[in-house]
């Protein structure tokens, strides 16, 4: 039966303002009366008498400020006091009250009853002694008592917890006449109401916002009484339900609670539905069984259970919360946004309008700041910057500055690379609250602006209140070293020695750095009024091939050329001291990234040039080298890589940041397809490099693949969800003909990309890859739904127009072949004109002309015999010149004559 349905049957709405409502039967919501100023009016009729009754037990903490919310407004104050000892007694004696001693007997209703039975007023104000009213709700009582057409009012309760942080609201009945009775021998509900009505009266509970000791105590108390009522009653719903709240309570100290909660809140949840119990409390049992399933990771029950009750009541407030969760988690992000959106419009209804929602508890009334944040995330991700914003500060507002709303937003900006935001969030949270989460964060933070002042800081913040923490620090101290950032690791290892971590790598690496940063000093003190120096840096092994012209075209335009062997076999290392290379010896331990920054490390130019031995620097723009990092504000430059063969065929064109400024912590990471880590934004340049690394024989191309992919797996081993070697193995499957193992990891790296909310258009080649290989397995749909998302991820991804114009050919969709294909050679046209190239690669560069083919046939199937002309002609040049532009040709050719008649001497 349905929640409306349940309220045809339970309610009927007499005149006036009044609701009648059977007992126990509260589902669909109390009749209201309006928050006005009328509840505050004196009136002058005769005043019916209120009782507060209570009963109490070791209660000397809290029982004062409970009775100096209510003494002034009820005419006695009845206690049934059931065995306290300590001041418990004398404390409510001194408010006047009327103390009845009953021993303790394990049943919370039998107590309650006999607090009421020695009340003598007309009506009755329950109160717990950690209760207390909240101001005005004292004079609203005084004049709600007086409405003689009712029996009964309802009141919101107010349940602060986690440490005030997070709080519930739901109604009770807690005021109402003598006839009334309470049953249940925990978790008692009142019985006999038959005419209540809701009055913004509310009640704050600081029962559930105990320490940990407390916590633990009243679960032992609270479950065990539960299992004997379920022992007396196996067949009554409500204290499954609640032994279900109860376990979700401890679900923080041990996680086997939160599958007791799952089979307690689902006996309730069956027995309630075979008896056709609307009662409301039963949404709540589905919000216990699915946030017990969130916490256990099991997402599909947790929706699940959100929708049933949501079919139940449409408006239910936890049921948004947890599907705005889920569906973040899920990355269904329109979804998550609706469900947010929905979240807030029930929040503010609950807000204006209490008695509506009946007992209904509103566990989740807290979370309005994080939702908040969530929906700020997503407009975020939309492009709405300032909206954003907007929405991050109501947040903030609406959890009252809390820590936790600092980190969640500077976690977020920290993820989305906004790192000033992130650093100003996150000091900000530490300011109300230090946590070590937060300040590692913020020290990530200010290391991402290479703020390394700040970072050492943030470090003795942490030493100081988490000396624990000391083993972290040392290990900090290793990666930093490793990293070249020698500064901070000097601080680290220090303080770890310093801490007895005396260990032979401590000592020796912590001297190393010392070393470094005393010759850095000296360098910067000794070069002060020079110009910057440049050392190019080279990681080598059985490179005799390639390795004259690379060295031979750098040569005049470095200070020094330092090259790390790891292990070559043939004349790569006297080809290299020919050139007067500074040549270092590392056995290779399969790890670029670990050669690379070794290289770095043995440079002591200004600014650091890397190189392969298979690439050669274009001798043009070599010419603007030292202009450029004479005159940079950046700390980075992009180079223009060209992929290509010495006979001319283009492969590939791309940006990538190829020089860096020294001694700034500039470093490498990743094994294999290795990524430079550097402060800030590099700057396109016009700077060339050709690349020859993909012109070698089918064996030698095998072999340097399988050993590509060896690596990427093993990196994807230690860091399954690692983006960028996915995003690489795809590559590699791909360009080995395994197009079944392509589309698998493509179709991964793509998960990753919208999980990670990534839009950086250096990753949109992934849609070509996948695209491409469904295409050779003829699964043509996907092929073309793949490079359309494509290019959605990024409109300018001249590949996956590639895709698309191949992908319509097949299907003879001529109108869609010559859209895209004339798209594709529109972008291929800017890309050739292109002064500098960003940090993007464009693989299809050299099949412009199987496009311009490709066009030539959809227009002569067009009858558009002109048009298909010229793109034959044009296919047929293009394909003459091995798809290279012919001033590129030149200049390769330049490069490559220059590289081989330049003397290997001084």
């Amino acid at each position: 039966m349905s929640f409306a349905l349940y309220a045809t049957h339970l309610y009927l709405e007499p005149p006036e303002e009044k609701l009648v409502i059977k007992s126990r039967s509260i589902a669909a919501g109390y009749k209201t009366r309006p928050c006005d100023k009328q509840f505050l009016k004196k009136d002058s009729i005769m005043k019916p008498t209120l009782s507060l009754c209570m009963i109490v037990k070791n209660e000397e903490n809290l029982l004062p400020r409970c009775l100096d919310s209510a003494k002034d407004i009820v005419d006695e104050i009845i206690i049934v006091d059931t065995g306290s000892t300590d001041n418990t007694i004398q404390i409510a004696q001194q408010y006047g009250a009327k103390v009845h001693i009953h021993p303790w007997e394990n049943d919370f209703s039998k107590h309650r009853n006999q607090s009421i039975s020695y009340a003598s007023s007309e009506w009755i104000l329950y109160l717990d002694a950690d209760e207390e009213l909240i101001p005005p709700s004292g004079q609203i009582i005084k004049n709600a008592i007086q409405n003689q057409s009712i029996d009964s009012i309802a009141v919101q309760i107010i349940n602060p917890f986690n440490n005030g942080k997070n709080q519930a609201v739901f109604n009770a009945v807690r005021i109402f006449k003598k006839h009334v009775r309470f049953e249940g021998i925990v978790h008692n509900r009142e019985t006999g109401c038959v005419n209540t009505l809701f009055y913004p009266v509310r009640i704050l509970h600081h029962g559930y916002n105990l320490n940990i000791e407390k916590t633990k105590v009243k679960f032992a108390r609270t479950s065990s009484l539960l299992k004997e009522q379920i022992h007396q009653d196996p067949d009554n719903p409500l204290p499954h339900h609640y032994l279900s709240a109860s376990y979700l309570s401890m679900g923080v100290f041990e996680q086997d609670y939160f599958h007791k909660a799952v089979h307690e809140g689902m006996k309730a949840i069956h027995l309630a539905k075979e008896q056709q119990n609307g009662d409301p409390i039963f949404l709540c049992s589905h919000y216990i069984v699915a946030a017990s399933h969130l916490n256990l990771g099991n997402i599909v029950d947790a929706e699940a259970l959100c929708k049933k009750a949501l079919d139940i009541f449409p408006d239910h407030l936890d049921s948004y919360f947890l599907l705005a969760k889920i569906y973040d988690r899920k990355g269904e992000i329109l979804l998550g946004k609706k469900s947010a959106e929905r979240y807030l419009a029930v929040h503010d209804e609950i807000t204006n309008n209490p008695g509506k929602f009946g007992r209904l508890i509103n566990n989740s009334y807290w979370g309005r700041w994080l939702i908040k944040i969530f929906l700020g995330k997503i407009i975020y991700e939309e492009g709405e910057i300032q909206k954003a914003h907007r929405m991050f500060k109501e947040a903030i507002e609406n959890a009252k500055e809390n820590a936790e709303s600092y980190r969640l937003i500077g976690e977020f900006f920290l993820r989305k690379a906004v790192f000033h935001e992130a650093v100003a969030h996150l000091e900000q949270a530490t300011r109300v609250q230090e946590d070590q989460l937060t300040l590692y964060m913020l020290m990530e933070s200010y290391g991402q602006l290479w703020d390394v002042d700040n970072q050492i800081n943030i470090l003795k913040k942490i030493i100081k209140a988490f000396p624990q923490e000391i083993d972290n620090i040392n290990r900090i101290g290793l990666v930093q070293f490793e990293r070249l950032n020698y500064k901070l690791a000097n601080f680290c290892l220090e303080k770890a020695v310093e801490m007895g971590r005396k260990t032979p790598e401590n000592l020796l690496k912590l001297n190393h750095a010392r070393d470094i940063l005393r010759r850095i000093d000296q360098t910067k003190r000794t070069n002060i009024d020079s110009p910057p120096s440049i050392s190019a840096c080279l990681m080598v092994k059985n490179e005799e091939v390639f390795l004259g012209n690379c060295l031979k075209s750098i040569k005049p335009h470095v200070d020094e050329i330092i090259v790390v062997d790891t292990g070559s076999t043939d004349k790569t290392v006297e080809i290299a001291k020919g050139y007067g290379a500074k040549v270092y010896h590392h056995p290779w331990e399969g790890d670029f990234s670990k050669h690379r920054n070794q290289s770095i490390s043995y440079a002591r130019g200004d600014w650091i040039l890397v190189i392969d031995a298979d690439e050669v620097l274009e001798r043009e723009s070599a010419e603007f080298l030292r202009g450029i990092v004479n005159n940079t504000l950046k700390n980075a430059l992009l180079i223009k890589e060209i992929n290509c063969t010495k006979s001319g065929e283009l492969r590939s064109v791309f940006g990538f940041p190829r020089i860096f400024r020294n001694f700034m912590g500039c470093h490498y990471r990743g094994i294999v397809h290795n990524q430079p880590y550097f402060p800030g934004e590099a700057e396109p340049t016009p700077i060339t490099f050709f690349h020859f690394g993909y012109d070698q024989t089918p064996g030698k191309m095998a072999e340097k693949r399988k050993r590509t992919i060896d690596l990427l797996e093993k990196q994807i081993m230690q860091e399954p969800d690692a983006l960028f070697p996915r995003f690489n193995l795809a590559i590699s499957r791909f360009g080995a003909g395994d197009y079944a193992e392509a589309v698998k990891q493509g179709s991964k790296t793509i998960e990753l990309l919208k999980k990670y909310r990534i839009r950086d258009p250096g990753y949109g080649t992934i849609y070509y890859i996948t695209g491409m290989a469904l295409l050779y397995m003829d699964q043509i749909d996907q092929a073309e739904q793949t490079a359309k998302e494509g290019i959605q991820f990024y409109p300018e991804n001249m590949d996956a127009y590639f895709v698309l114009t191949l992908v319509y050919d097949r299907q003879n969709d001529h109108l869609n072949t010559t859209k895209f294909g004339e798209g594709f050679l529109q972008l291929y046209r800017r890309i050739l004109d292109a002064h500098v190239i960003f940090n993007i690669e464009y693989r299809t560069i050299g099949g412009a002309w199987n496009i311009m083919l490709v066009l030539s046939l959809a227009y002569f199937q067009m009858g558009q015999w002109d048009q298909s002309h010229l793109y034959f002609q044009e296919a047929c040049r293009v394909a003459s010149l091995d798809a290279f532009p012919q001033l590129e040709r030149d200049r390769m050719a330049k490069t490559i004559q220059y590289g081989t008649t330049h003397s290997s001497t001084a």
